[in-house]
This record gives C-alpha cells, sequence and structure tokens, in this order.
C-alpha cells in the first residue's frame, strides 16, 4: 500500500521505470533528488526549431548535471511550479555573483539592499521549493561549449541543494536562446511555456506576480 516504499520521494513505479531500486533510499532517479515527471513524454516538445518568444515552449533540453545524471528539463513540467531558467558562463563575474546571491554568500546582488529588498522573496521561493531554478553552463572560461566537468565545480563553488546545474556541452539550448548577454533568464509555467524572458529585473517580477 505504499507507493514509496524507499520514502526518496520517487514513487515506486517511477523508480522500475528508470532502472532505480525502489527499496534503496540511496537509488534514486536523480542523486540530486530533482522532480521526476512521469507524463513528460506527452508534452508537446517542439525542439529546436521552436522560437524563443513568450506563449512557445522550450525544448526537451536534456544534459549532464552536477552529479553525473542526465537531466531533462521536462521533468520540472506538470508540478504547478514556474521554473526560471539561468543561462550562465564560467568566465561571467555577474553570473557568478547570482550564484552566490543563490546560496546566501555575500556578492554584488546581496550587498545592494535594492535588489534584496526587491528580490528575497524570489530566493525565499527557491528556498522553500515554491518556485524551481535551473542552472545552464553554456559556455566555459575560454567562450567555448562547456563539458560536464564545469558543473560539478560550479556546484562545488556554489552549491544549492535543490538547483541542477547542467553542461549545455552541445551549446544546443543557448543557441536556440539567441543570448544577448550572460547571465540571461527565461521564465516558463508548469507546461514549459514561456511566461517572461525579458531579462534578469523582467523574469524576477514576473516570478513573483508582479506586472
Amino acid at each position: 500500500t505504499n507507493t514509496d516504499s524507499d520514502e526518496d520521494g520517487y514513487p515506486d513505479g517511477a523508480e522500475v521505470e528508470m532502472g532505480s531500486d525502489p527499496s534503496d533510499p540511496e537509488s534514486g532517479i536523480y542523486a540530486g533528488g530533482w522532480p521526476y515527471n512521469p507524463d513528460k513524454d506527452s508534452m508537446d516538445d517542439p525542439g529546436f526549431d521552436g522560437k524563443n518568444k513568450v506563449g512557445k515552449m522550450v525544448p526537451r533540453f536534456v544534459a549532464p548535471d552536477q552529479f553525473g545524471d542526465q537531466f531533462d528539463l521536462y521533468d520540472f513540467g506538470l508540478g504547478g511550479k514556474y521554473t526560471i531558467i539561468d543561462a550562465s558562463a564560467t568566465w561571467c563575474y555577474y553570473c557568478v555573483e547570482m550564484a552566490k546571491w543563490l546560496e546566501h554568500d555575500p556578492s554584488s546582488y546581496f550587498s545592494d539592499p535594492g535588489f534584496s529588498n526587491t528580490y528575497g522573496p524570489v530566493r525565499d521561493a527557491i528556498d522553500a521549493g515554491e518556485l524551481q531554478w535551473l542552472t545552464v553552463l553554456g559556455q566555459n572560461d575560454s567562450g567555448s561549449a562547456p563539458k560536464k566537468k564545469q558543473a560539478e565545480n560550479w556546484y562545488a563553488a556554489y552549491p544549492h541543494p535543490l538547483i541542477p546545474v547542467v553542461a549545455d556541452k552541445d551549446q544546443e539550448l543557448v543557441d536556440w536562446w539567441g543570448i544577448q548577454g550572460w547571465p540571461s533568464f527565461i521564465l516558463v509555467d508548469e507546461n514549459m511555456e514561456i511566461v517572461n524572458n525579458n531579462g534578469l529585473s523582467g523574469v524576477f517580477d514576473a516570478a513573483l506576480g508582479t506586472p
């Protein structure tokens, strides 16, 4: 009668389907404990030929995370939550500052009382599991495609237990994104439809429900 025998947050049926052990709490679908969406195959993936435009869906992006698992973006879908997708580069100063802010380390964002007062609720919602955040590393220090090791190193330097860090090793997502500056942000709803892609303030305001 227990649908989650090892109480690791993943239903037994999903664990069997994905090849993990439903009786072992150390054997989950994701080592990071990220959500799993059993109905993601039913979502209408537009592929990377789609457009980064409000009302459109983001493509079904799969990439290695900081623990070596293949993270599927659509596992963040159909859970009733918004997701902020953050495109960062390892060489980017403000990307690093944002990562520090998310883990409550001193940073230029943290020391800015206006920013903290306005957007502290965004971080609070992430910490509470009410808002999802995904960091996508799109470039390494030389501006080339990152490898899985960069995701590991980023997480080691700026760990947040609820944030997957993935390496866009083929630069599929960043090429589709059309990034004009780093970091860049997109807010998507539970159906993976783009709610806002208008920079940090636009995305953060929309995540807070501010017009």
